[in-house]
């Protein structure tokens, strides 16, 4: 066989077995961008847009993924890449793993919605010190009128100023309070020693004040009605909270990698990112490094997110979860019914529930926001200093549900606009553009798929896997490439 024979069978061969492209594989037409590889992009652009060290992203339509993507530095110092099983804290997006805990136990009959709050929880029921009005303040209604249904909705009472469920040591004794049993501190924390506050004595202290409005009577959110929520999830089941949500909710829907995170750098989950905050702001740590030669503690200045603004493990049922962004669209799947769970029935009823929602616009439901009057947009934020979280569920023309979850480790400064919106807007409205996707004709992720799929297919780790044919019409696109190649080399007598 001469050269020119050579070249041409070599060249069909080639042709034959050439990789389908990334676009091929995920049903992506080649001849422009396809909506998710503009997805991705609007994606990318919001975070080099506000320089977000890193994120996370996962859609989910009908209850199947069609993106799993990984962005930016976990570890920017020794750069760490987020990889797509890594963990971000998820703030206020833990609402809905208290608001799912507590439908279980409605399910069990074991709690009812009307119950009052002040039944399930007494060991957080303060006593009376001089000074404090407290029980008897003048007022026609008390903690003693909350029910478990306006804990769930914010509408519990409270609309504080300042957030007790953040309060350092120092704060709770600098303040001129007379309804915070200073004495009472000291003798249960050693002074301070023993620090940082746990969630049971924040909520007795703040318990002893007045409520701030007639419960029911107005919607305020407020993190303090989740934290009670919490406590009730673990008087009624007597287990940890944590152990509750992972064995009743979390396992009967396959979501392994949810848990409460840690405060402390050397304690967090081996997976989780390193967090940033957006200003570079220090304060002082919760935990005392020692002990003055007074024997006050000391506390030492650390950076917001390692434990200068919040403890983590103590806001649990507030805030306290860490979890990856497509086992958080999992579980918002199964919230809505797209996804079934042993855990509980018809749940998307109980979610957008709120007997006190208005005829028209959004509302807060239970663990989610309620976004549009037909009940089918939700969507939530979560923030701390280093970590910047949100979701957000429509539904298509069809009526298929679509979930984009979206994690990132910094929290951009609230009042900071660029091209005059906020990173609160600008992330709502790029993650909105997950419904410009046409889902009519796209192929799903399979779970074992890694994070190349749509961003760096060509850096495919499978350099063994030659032909990858996700198809009948690749396998025919393939097969015609062959036979143009030969009808060529035939006419030019090459074969």
């Amino acid at each position: 066989m001469n050269r020119s024979k050579r070249v041409a069978l070599l060249l069909v061969t080639i042709l034959a077995l050439a990789p389908v492209s990334s676009a091929d594989k995920h049903g992506i037409i080649e001849t422009e961008e396809s909506d998710l590889e503009e997805y991705y992009q609007q994606i990318d652009d919001l975070l080099n847009r506000w320089e977000i060290p890193g994120g996370q992203l996962a859609v989910l339509h009908n209850g199947s993924f069609v993106m799993r993507e990984s962005f930016g530095f976990a570890d920017v110092e020794n750069n760490f890449p987020v990889e797509n099983n890594s963990k971000f804290r998820i703030a206020s997006l833990s609402k809905a793993i208290t608001a799912a805990s507590i439908l279980t136990l409605i399910e069990d009959r074991r709690l009812t919605l009307d119950d009052k709050m002040v039944d399930y929880i007494p060991h957080l029921i303060p006593e009376p010190i001089e000074g404090c009005d407290y029980p008897n303040f003048d007022l026609d209604y008390s903690i003693n009128d909350v029910t478990i249904s306006h804990l769930l909705n914010h509408r519990g009472g409270w609309e504080v100023s300042s957030d007790p469920t953040y309060w350092h040591w120092n704060t709770w004794h600098s303040r001129n309070d007379p309804c915070i049993d200073k004495e009472g501190l000291n003798s249960q924390y050693d002074n301070g020693n023993t620090a940082p506050i746990q969630m049971e004595s924040i909520l007795k202290e703040w318990l002893r004040h007045p409520l701030n409005y007639e419960p029911d009577t107005d919607y305020v959110y407020s993190n303090i009605g989740y934290q009670i929520l919490g406590q009730i999830i673990e008087q009624i089941s007597e287990q940890n909270y944590e152990v509750y949500a992972i064995e009743n909710v979390l396992t009967p829907m396959g979501i392994t990698s949810m848990e409460i995170g840690m405060t402390m750098p050397d304690q967090r989950d081996p997976n989780e990112v390193l967090y940033y905050d957006y200003e570079d702001d220090w304060s002082l740590c919760h935990f005392p490094s020692g002990t003055d030669d007074e024997g006050n503690p000391i506390f030492d200045y650390a950076a917001d997110p390692d434990c200068g603004d919040f403890v983590l493990e103590e806001k649990d049922g507030g805030g306290g979860w860490i979890s990856t962004a497509s086992d958080y669209a999992k579980f918002i799947a199964h919230l809505d019914g797209t996804l079934f769970t042993s855990a509980f029935s018809d749940p998307f009823e109980f979610f957008i529930g709120n007997p006190s929602a208005p005829s028209m616009g959004g509302y807060y439901g239970r663990g989610v926001y309620i976004a549009s009057t037909d009940t089918q947009v939700w969507n939530h934020n979560g923030a701390f200093s280093g970590s910047s979280t949100a979701f957000k569920r429509d539904v298509t023309d069809s009526g298929e549900s679509v979930i984009s979850v979206l994690f990132v480790n910094t929290r951009p400064t609230s009042s900071e606009t660029i091209d005059g919106k906020t990173w609160k807007s600008d992330r709502y409205s790029t993650i909105g553009k997950m419904m410009q996707i046409d889902y009519s004709d796209i192929e799903y992720l399979t779970d074992s798929t890694n994070q190349e799929e749509l961003s760096n297919d060509d850096d495919s780790e499978d350099d063994n896997s030659v032909l990858e044919l996700s198809s009948i019409t690749d396998i025919l696109t393939v097969l015609l490439i062959a036979i143009v190649g030969l009808r060529i080399a035939k006419k030019s007598n090459l074969l």
